[in-house]
């Protein structure tokens, strides 16, 4: 069962889809993170905590998701040893497009763009992009093999902003296992 509201007195009504017929599913999380690494200690990360809702579509072959999200991080100190001021907040944009080669074979683009505002109240922006071959074992497991980037969007200038796709100096080769529950 669905929230709706009818609009009667729009004279358009009929031909109107609900969001909730024209996706597939919208989903809502809530996250979670714990410092794992000299990074992390380094940074003097103490944790965070986030949210996010995500819209997915699906067209024979091919899933479509937009998320967005938000995410607090919690720091001992607001600036870093080294005089880097640490970043507790982040706002996330997903686009993540999928072929299904097979009901178990998988191949998946996702970019993402992420703004982040440090203690002092200063935005910065940075974006991520992944491409994978994705296969799922069975319901509860599944792994993945790509390739991905990860790096600020700023100039050396310090004013303008550019966004890159793939960028060879900082690309990362992964694989992933995944576990369900």
């Amino acid at each position: 069962m669905g929230i709706s509201k009818k609009f009667t007195d729009d004279p358009w009504a009929e031909t109107h889809s609900p969001i909730w017929k024209v996706l597939d599913a919208i989903t809502w999380s809530v996250s979670g993170a714990l410092p794992g690494s000299r990074e992390m200690e380094l940074r003097k990360f103490q944790g965070s905590l986030g949210t996010s809702v995500r819209f997915a579509k699906s067209i024979r072959k091919l899933d479509l998701s937009q998320a967005f999200g938000y995410t607090r991080g919690f720091y001992e100190y607001d600036i870093r040893d080294d005089g880097t001021v640490n970043t507790p907040e982040q706002y996330k944009s997903t686009t993540e497009l999928g072929y299904n080669v097979t009901d178990k074979l998988a191949l998946s683009l996702s970019v993402a763009l992420t703004q982040g505002v440090n203690f002092q109240g200063t935005a910065r922006g940075s974006e991520s992009s992944a491409i994978s071959v994705d296969y799922t074992f069975t319901d509860h497991v599944s792994s993945s093999l790509g390739v991905s980037t990860d790096r600020g969007t700023m100039l050396p200038d310090g004013e303008s902003n550019r966004v890159r796709l793939f960028d060879a100096e900082v690309a990362q080769a992964f694989f992933d296992i995944v576990i369900g529950i």
